[in-house]
């Protein structure tokens, strides 16, 4: 599964440096999670912004709720979900004002979103025409009934083997206490937005996830404060420069 970071119509930069994925980030401002099913099977992502799922508020944990996306679909997710109906927008800001410390969480784990994916186990049968796949335990039929690109939540626990399934360390999606502790920024709970999802069950094929990912976001000059290449990354060609979304700044530039 593909993550971007959208601010302001543009999709933020990454960079991988010393094993971790940075994210270069805003100081303020509203941000989507844009999520993209690269296969050929139904999966189920698990999301987390500063150690908290986005979907129910609980702990940050790979074995969560999560979104189900169909092979091949895209979605952005703008907020914190509040029902099937909306959400609260995600803000980049200061780490007084994000969700969490409002909330009485803390901001330890401000300044980490995590992924956590997994694929549907797949059934084969037999049928007159030849062998076909089917899924176990499905109760929506994922066609375009709900207009084209439209996920549906995940609302409740793992069923099969997940559900009682113990994941170590190496395998958590949420943010580990003190990984993002240089951050700058977190994540604010926003204006309400309209956001369709509807319930839908989902059988994990495997105990553990298929992929994670800890993208870690803070303001470029923290970035650059913490050892991370930013500029150096700035610096690298490109194969379309006549494609760059923006104007970079000029040497010296103080603006």
């Amino acid at each position: 599964m593909h993550l971007d970071i959208l601010s302001n119509g543009r999709v933020l930069r990454q960079i991988d440096h010393q094993g971790r994925r940075y994210l270069v980030a805003p100081a303020t401002g509203a941000y989507i999670i844009r999520l993209t099913n690269t296969s050929d099977r139904r999966q189920l992502a698990i999301v987390t912004v500063d150690g908290v799922n986005i979907v129910n508020n609980a702990e940050g944990s790979a074995r969560g709720n999560g979104y189900v996306l169909r092979p091949g679909q895209t979605t952005e997710i703008p907020g914190w979900r509040r029902d099937n109906n909306e959400v609260a927008a995600f803000e980049f800001g200061a780490k007084s004002d994000s969700y969490t410390s409002q909330t009485g969480r803390g901001d330890q784990n401000n300044g980490a979103i995590g992924l956590a994916v997994y694929n549907e186990r797949l059934i084969v049968g037999t049928a007159s025409s030849g062998p076909v796949r089917r899924t176990k335990g499905t109760a929506w039929s994922f066609g375009d009934d709900f207009g084209g690109g439209i996920m549906r939540s995940f609302d409740g626990g793992h069923e099969g083997k997940a559900v009682s399934s113990t994941l170590g360390p190496q395998t958590r999606a949420c943010a580990t206490k003190g990984i993002t502790r240089g951050s700058d920024l977190g994540t604010g709970y926003g204006s309400r937005t309209s956001f369709q999802t509807a319930t839908t069950s989902f059988v994990a094929e495997t105990d553990v996830p298929i992929q994670t990912i800890e993208l870690i976001y803070a303001t470029r000059e923290r970035l650059i404060e913490l050892g991370v290449p930013v500029e150096q990354a700035e610096n690298m060609p490109s194969a379309f420069p006549a494609d760059r979304a923006a104007c970079p700044a000029p040497p010296g530039w103080n603006g």
